[in-house]
């Protein structure tokens, strides 16, 4: 038991310590989104507007805005629905939609608000470095397309916008199943477990 004990406490500070390289990177703060007034706000305008329930915006998504990251658990523990890995997975999403405020930050939050295709882009993009986070782990993919597709129903996207995000993803898939990666969120992730905690990558 102690020894699993020990095992945990590691991973759980391998996660820490990503999370703290990337905050310290890119210049992000994160914040415990349970206890955020701006977001339980957010939860509720979105409840009332049919989008989603208040308990699935303030359980169930990490939400980035800007260079600030809310999410629904304590980074480092895996006691609730957000295992260790999920939480490195994370990482590399939601950092790279930080790189895409960054690049651009009026366009981004203007896009993103106003335009449904804009950010199903934004967000194919980002859930591109989940693909290249399971294929960096397991050299192969857990899950296909369609779980971007359901994800982004609830990001106020038309069927049609729905079958593009398919395409965009079915298209990046070959690419990543050769090792490529392409986000630059992903490659700073792997690069740092790579470095400093390897056991995270299956070897074939």
């Amino acid at each position: 038991m102690a020894l699993r004990q020990d095992a945990k406490s590691r991973l759980g500070d391998d996660v820490i310590r990503l999370w703290d390289f990337m905050t310290g990177k890119y210049d992000v703060k994160v914040y415990d989104k349970r206890t955020s007034g701006l977001m339980s706000l957010a939860g509720k305008i979105l409840q009332r507007l049919s989008i989603m329930s208040y308990e699935q915006f303030m359980n169930g998504y990490v939400t980035t805005i800007g260079n600030r990251i809310y999410i629904p658990f304590k980074l480092g523990d895996d006691e609730g629905r957000w295992s260790y890995w999920d939480q490195i997975v994370l990482c590399a999403h939601e950092f790279q939609h930080v790189r895409q405020f960054n690049g651009s930050v009026v366009s981004f939050v203007w896009n993103y608000v106003r335009n449904p295709e804009k950010r199903a882009l934004y967000e194919c993009q980002a859930f591109r470095g989940n693909f290249e986070m399971e294929y960096f782990k397991w050299k192969e993919l857990p899950y296909t397309s369609t779980m971007v597709k359901n994800k982004l129903r609830y990001y106020g996207c038309s069927e049609k916008i729905l079958n593009n995000a398919t395409h965009y993803i079915d298209s990046c898939i070959p690419t990543i199943e050769l090792g490529g990666v392409v986000n630059q969120a992903s490659k700073d992730v792997i690069n740092w477990l790579r470095a400093n905690a390897g056991y995270w990558e299956l070897k074939k």
